[in-house]
């Protein structure tokens, strides 16, 4: 049988009587003159109706497309009847930050603070029924004063067409948010400040909607926040989690969390953030994880589509997730095969057609919304011309600029990771550097398994942060090593790149060695 909501709940709900708030919010609320939203002491919040229909047509999906996910038969959290429950989420805005790498005629709209307002907007334009932030929304304390007019201005437009924000702190606002959420407008709902888990309850056109949230009470956590998750399940109305923590990463310093902890703690879906990489996971049992990710796209690091989520909840109690990729900016990895290639006039057009053909593609999917596409351009393939790849190709990064529209793609970087024609197995069985060097890039090309490839990688990490604590790296406020090779492939990546070009050079001065792999010669 369908959870529905009493027919008393109904009734007050629609007179306007059931709207409460935690009395911490209610101190503020109380010294407005015309409040938003009407406050009682005990943590449950109505959003009133709003006048008019939806706005806006739905849009199209991103590479996650729209997913849809069923909630538990046996759970208690479910609305019904009505029109259906709209949820649009976000978190890891890092407001005060800027995407790296934009060259310097890059527009100054392209900015964290610009993604809020492009929330904001959309929220607007769809006339969600609530918006939900998974904490990082500001990057750090020193930001206040950045993130307090963009935050005060999206939250007023917000909070006058009646859609409330609820939001958890995240390990960089920890201190910050619960700041900032003291001076804005009654609609905006911190969730479990200090560490303490609390429900927040909202009554919408579709049905109530339970909020059970955690925030940082200091920048590193190293225990699981479920731990002390001890919230009643709900008697009815949707039932969903907000948290900000690290999946599966046992040794984390931010809140680690475990699959299965979150899939049987309770709530039907958790909304997540810290990770930057929109991901969702979901199952037919246990409860829905999303990792909405940066609705910005901030580094190299953050490849592929960004935006914010419409999660809708229907009056049967299905979960439709839709990504909606409207990052003003995108990263990706072009790759171009180099493979036969004899001339270095012959690479520069291959690159500047594979640049063309992923901006059209990632139009199709972005549209009007993306401004700036950053390529990281990795060369692969075999050829003559392995030592001359990078002069090639490294002016794109100055002077390419292809432009569709308004949106521009240039190249943030080269990454040369093709082989030369030289015949290795047969080097390795040699004498002489070039033999030794051979041998060195065979363990690599070996699978993780091989003992002699996890020792010599043990030493390339060893030499590597030896080399992070000098001059000028060590005057850096973090890991170079880490950030250079943040695991084991991306360190093998690494060493076989400059050990290649490494033997390229020896043979090219006569270090001995059959220089041609068969058929090659």
């Amino acid at each position: 049988m369908p959870y529905c909501l009493p027919k008393a709940f109904q009734a007050w709900k629609w007179a306007g009587l059931l709207s409460t708030r935690t009395p911490s919010m209610s101190k503020i609320a109380a010294g407005m003159a015309s409040p938003p939203f009407e406050t009682w002491p005990h943590s449950t919040r109505r959003a009133p109706p709003r006048k008019g229909g939806r706005a806006g047509a739905p849009g199209a999906g991103g590479a996650f497309g729209a997913h849809e996910g069923i909630q538990r038969l046996d759970g208690p959290a479910r609305p019904c009847g009505g029109e259906p429950v709209q949820i649009l989420c976000a978190g890891d805005f890092h407001i005060g930050r800027r995407p790296t790498r934009l060259p310097p005629e890059a527009g100054v709209g392209l900015s964290a603070a610009q993604a809020w307002q492009d929330l904001v907007a959309l929220a607007l334009e769809r006339s969600v029924d609530l918006v939900v932030l998974t904490g990082d929304v500001v990057d750090r304390d020193n930001r206040y004063f950045e993130a307090f007019g963009p935050l005060e201005a999206g939250l007023d437009a917000l909070a006058r067409a009646r859609i409330p924000v609820a939001a958890v702190a995240g390990n960089h606002d920890y201190d910050v948010l619960p700041r900032l959420a003291e001076s804005f407008p009654g609609n905006f709902h911190l969730i479990g400040a200090g560490g303490r888990w609390e429900r927040v309850t909202l009554a919408t056109k579709g049905g109530t909607v339970h909020l059970d949230g955690w925030s940082f009470p200091r920048e590193h956590v190293t225990s699981d926040p479920l731990a002390a998750y001890a919230l009643a399940p709900p008697r009815e109305g949707l039932w969903l989690g907000l948290l900000h923590g690290d999946l599966d990463q046992p040794g984390s310093h931010y809140a680690p969390l475990t699959m299965e902890g979150l899939r049987q703690a309770g709530p039907v879906a958790w909304l997540l953030g810290h990770i930057h990489s929109p991901r969702l996971i979901s199952a037919g049992a246990g409860a829905d994880l999303l990792y909405p990710g940066s609705p910005l796209a901030l580094s190299p690091k953050e490849p592929g589509p960004h935006g914010p989520w419409l999660l809708e909840v229907g009056g049967d109690g299905r979960l439709r997730f839709e990504h909606l990729p409207r990052s003003r900016v995108r990263y990706e990895v072009v790759e171009v095969d180099l493979t036969g290639v004899e001339t270095e006039e012959a690479i520069r057009p291959r690159v500047a057609e594979a640049v063309r053909e992923r901006l059209e593609g990632v139009l199709v999917e972005a549209g009007e919304h993306l401004q700036h596409l950053l390529c990281r351009i990795r060369a692969t393939g075999r050829t003559r011309l392995h030592r001359r790849v990078a002069r090639a190709i490294e002016p794109a990064v100055e002077d390419l600029a292809i432009r569709r529209g308004q949106a521009v793609a240039t190249v943030e970087s080269v990454v040369v990771d093709t082989r030369p024609v030289w015949d290795l197995a047969g080097l390795a069985a040699g004498s002489g550097p070039p033999a030794v060097l051979a041998r060195l890039l065979l363990i690599l090309q070996e699978g993780e398994a091989s003992p002699q490839r996890a020792e010599l990688l043990t030493e390339a990490r060893t030499v590597l942060k030896g080399l992070a604590g000098r001059p000028p790296y060590g005057l850096l406020d973090r890991d170079p090593a880490a950030e250079v090779a943040p695991d084991d492939e991306a360190l093998a990546r690494l060493v076989e790149r400059q050990g290649w070009l490494l033997l390229d050079e020896l043979l090219a001065q006569g270090g001995g060695g059959e220089p041609f792999a068969a058929g090659e010669a």
